[in-house]
């Protein structure tokens, strides 16, 4: 038996931080991430001497394609910035009243959280700001030398950017600090300053105030959604998004982040975990599975053909209410 792949699915994932329209009332909005690293995360690993080179590669090749220049800040300037095509996204939806913004982390296996955050901001202003803020995430690192030497630092670099006193062998806890009240400018223009995004005077011009809020934003994940990527899922369910497809591989309480190492004797090389992160209750039952608010079964899947693009199809569909999810 042959299946026919309709003809608009080529929109779908056909470019890293690519979007575009799938609907003639441009009502609907689709965003491919299929990884989280772009032209800001690369300019910080290379401004701040981490070993850059295999990420520019990989990233060049997914994003720009072709022969890359020799010259790596050239390189680098060449990749799209994620806040940056949100930045260019956000009024055309705004221009045609579109309502609905869909995100696909399918096949997403992560990179920088960091460089999401601006996007929230982007979308939610200074209620993102305050709501995450209350969110109730809190994570753990031990401060060892594969940790320095993973960020390039010393020791007093490492205290100095923290405003802290650890010493080898201790462990940094990090917890949200809660919000009373207003945002002030302080609080905005610090989160700003910290921002991994090289529009950043763009979102000083917000002064709390969204580019654009999609009345609804769907985020699809599926096994293969991971790390960064997961990061991400979960901070747009925080701000009211739906979840749609599979559970990711990444639960929200679990150890995170890598750090290589080489054996000495072996020099056979590795990597371990050096964070924990814990996004939910122990007790909240998609503490260790984060289970999507819509999720197709089988009979749905079969509705498309079992077409690779089955679940945003699915999703549109249901947007437009010609399908009821479960």
């Amino acid at each position: 038996m042959s299946f026919s792949r309709p003809e608009h699915t080529r929109i779908f994932q056909e470019k890293n931080l690519s979007y575009s329209f799938v609907d003639e009332k441009k009502d609907i909005m689709y965003f491919s991430s299929q990884m989280i690293m772009d032209h800001d995360a690369l300019k910080y690993m290379y401004d701040n001497g981490w070993d850059y080179k295999w990420s520019l590669q990989n990233v060049y090749r997914a994003m720009v394609g072709g022969d890359m220049p020799t010259d790596p800040v050239e390189a680098i300037d060449k990749i799209p910035s994620f806040s940056g095509e949100f930045e260019k996204m956000l009024p055309e939806m705004k221009k045609n009243k579109s309502k609905n913004l869909i995100i696909d982390l399918r096949q997403n296996s992560g990179g920088f959280t960091p460089i999401t955050l601006a996007t929230l901001y982007q979308m939610w202003g200074d209620r993102y700001l305050k709501e995450q803020s209350n969110w109730g995430t809190s994570g753990a690192q031990m401060i060892s030398p594969l940790l320095l030497k993973k960020n390039n630092a010393s020791l007093e670099d490492f205290n100095a950017q923290r405003h802290s006193d650890y010493q080898l062998g201790d462990y940094a806890f990090e917890d949200d600090e809660t919000i009373q009240g207003e945002i002030t400018d302080e609080a905005r223009n610090e989160f700003i300053s910290n921002c991994m995004s090289s529009v950043k005077d763009k979102l000083m011009a917000q002064k709390g105030k969204p580019v654009y809020t999609p009345e609804h934003v769907y985020v699809i994940t599926d096994a293969s959604t991971f790390s960064a990527a997961f990061h991400y899922a979960f901070f747009l369910s925080k701000m009211g998004a739906t979840v749609v497809g599979v559970s990711s591989k990444q639960a929200p309480n679990t150890y995170m982040e890598m750090t290589p190492l080489e054996l000495p004797r072996t020099k056979l090389q590795g990597s371990i975990s050096n964070a924990l992160q814990l996004f939910l209750p122990i007790d909240d039952p998609r503490a260790k599975q984060f289970t999507p608010d819509l999720a197709p079964t089988y009979e749905d899947l079969k509705r498309y053909n079992f077409d690779d693009n089955a679940i945003p199809l699915y999703l549109i569909d249901i947007i437009n209410g010609k399908s009821k999810g479960k």
